[in-house]
């Protein structure tokens, strides 16, 4: 799979939802020396999906760690909307957990569906992002808040369920390809294979509080529910849909006491290989 790279995206890596791990190689430097972590993460039940008929939904997924000890967060999406996920301990968006060096293990979380409607069979992603960690610079950040998306299952809805009220923003602009998406789109039809999430006015990778960010989404035609995470956590999500051969683009301010803006877009009816774009505050 082809990707883009530039200084302010993360590493993206798509493994399939299976209990057969594939791993990354992430390299931090650290004084002079070089710590590796390679981590792997599936879902099971990829082929068959998974049903909702009345009781909590559990997701068995499989881990592994190499190289050092890390902090993960995972988060579910059904149709976009990022889920409440259950264990023992807590109720949230983002289910974090310690991954130590050379574990290998399945863990569980349960949710409620929070969208949908009896009768529908809609799409599942899970994200699993390593070194989730808030950071204060790009120094500090260096290799960190690698994504890892586990593709796409189904999730067939068998029983009403309360709708979460979804405050979905859409006010955003379409634009025509610039230069430089002109220059990679002709190396086969690259953006019918990947996304780019793009901050074109903090190519530094930073941004002011108190002042807008701009964000630039390039890729595959289709519908996407585009989320800002403010500080790894779920902010306010955009439902946009992309015509062919073009850009889409919009403004959003950060809360003031915000240190980290991460994007993740969310393709609605077909799998893609979604993009992780990062910002820190100056």
């Amino acid at each position: 799979m082809k990707k883009l790279l530039t200084v302010f995206m993360i590493l993206f890596l798509v493994v399939g939802c299976t209990t057969k791990q594939k791993s990354v190689e992430i390299r931090q430097k650290k004084l002079k020396e070089s710590v590796d972590l390679k981590a792997g993460f599936g879902i099971h039940h990829i082929e068959e999906g998974y049903v909702y008929d009345g009781e909590s939904i559990s997701v068995d997924y499989d881990y592994e760690v190499e190289g050092r000890d890390t902090v993960f967060g995972l988060m579910i999406f059904v149709n976009g909307v990022p889920q409440k996920l259950s264990n023992q301990h807590a109720e949230n968006e983002v289910y974090v957990f310690k991954g130590k060096k050379e574990d290998k293990k399945t863990k569980q979380v349960t949710f409620v569906p929070n969208i949908g409607n009896k009768g529908e069979k809609l799409n599942m992603h899970a994200f699993l992002i390593a070194d989730y960690e808030v950071v204060s610079s790009l120094k500090d950040l260096k290799n960190k808040q690698h994504v890892m998306s586990c593709g796409t299952t189904t999730l067939t809805i068998n029983k009403d369920i309360n709708n979460l009220d979804i405050k979905e923003k859409n006010d955003y602009q379409v634009l025509d390809y610039t230069e430089d998406l002109l220059s990679l789109n002709k190396e086969d039809d690259y953006f019918e294979n990947n996304l780019l999430i793009d901050f074109p006015k903090n190519k530094d990778g930073t941004y002011n509080k108190n002042e807008e960010i701009t964000i630039k989404v390039t890729g595959r035609s289709d519908t996407y529910r585009i989320w800002i995470l403010e500080d790894l956590k779920p902010s306010i999500d955009y439902y946009v849909s992309i015509p062919m051969n073009k850009s889409i683009q919009f403004k959003w301010l950060p809360h003031q006491k915000s240190k980290n803006i991460k994007v993740i877009a969310i393709p609605l009816s077909q799998e893609l290989p979604e993009e992780s774009g990062t910002l820190v505050v100056k």
